[in-house]
């Protein structure tokens, strides 16, 4: 759907915000802006672990049509779209890319649509918001809420007996420990995943059979 469909107004800006990550330099829309700069350092981090060259940016806000037509504008004159690693993910008529697995369903997570996934031509260097002003600032609200709950630090430990058995987990979403009758929130498996694969030292100060317990409980 095109972005004056969604209520985006009419193509064109004024203004346009530089979303500014380590490599890249993105102009985007200012309100977009917190969508990409989540895109760019997933995107990033992932191309590392799976080996693809770094993560470099084609361009973002480009007053323009679609490619091959004379009518419709691209979501880039919006500030809305942006592209990655043009070379190593060509437009064709079959899918060719080095994006990493997980790319499709980050994007849907962001409110964004993936070239990958269009139907017919294939354009996996291509990224656009895909959902209305309302619903793009709604996800913005959820990416700074995890943000300030991820920098919020942990409680201090009390009796490690208490703790134990205190803590509780609910349905494998979110997960939730208790310290004193203070809780705290790790809001996505993959923080809990990330410790499980090395960084369970961040929870040194308990014992390693809370610690076990603690990341076996999230895992399921």
């Amino acid at each position: 759907m095109s972005a004056h469909r969604l209520g985006w107004g009419p193509p064109g800006l004024d203004q346009t915000k530089r979303v500014l990550c380590p490599g890249i330099q993105l102009n985007v829309r200012p309100a977009v802006v917190p969508l990409f700069a989540e895109l760019v350092r997933w995107l990033a981090a992932e191309r590392i672990k799976h080996g693809a060259p770094a993560l470099d940016s084609s361009g973002g806000y480009n007053k323009r049509l679609v490619r091959g037509s004379a009518t419709a504008w691209s979501n880039h004159s919006w500030g809305l779209a942006a592209d990655f690693n043009a070379a190593t993910n060509p437009m064709s008529s079959t899918l060719r890319t080095d994006m990493p697995p997980g790319t499709s369903a980050k994007a849907k997570s962001l409110g964004m649509r993936w070239g990958g996934d269009y139907e017919g031509r294939k354009d996996p260097m291509h990224f656009e918001v895909n959902v209305t002003p309302e619903e793009a600032a709604r996800i913005v609200l959820r990416l700074r809420t995890t943000s300030a709950v991820r920098a919020t630090p942990p409680p201090t430990p009390v009796q490690e007996d208490d703790m134990a058995a205190s803590f509780t987990f609910n349905d494998g979403k979110k997960t939730y420990w208790r310290d004193g009758g203070d809780t705290v929130w790790v809001p996505e498996q993959t923080d809990v995943a990330k410790l499980h694969a090395g960084g369970v030292k961040d929870l040194g100060r308990f014992s390693a059979e809370f610690t076990a317990r603690l990341v076996e409980a999230a895992k399921q």
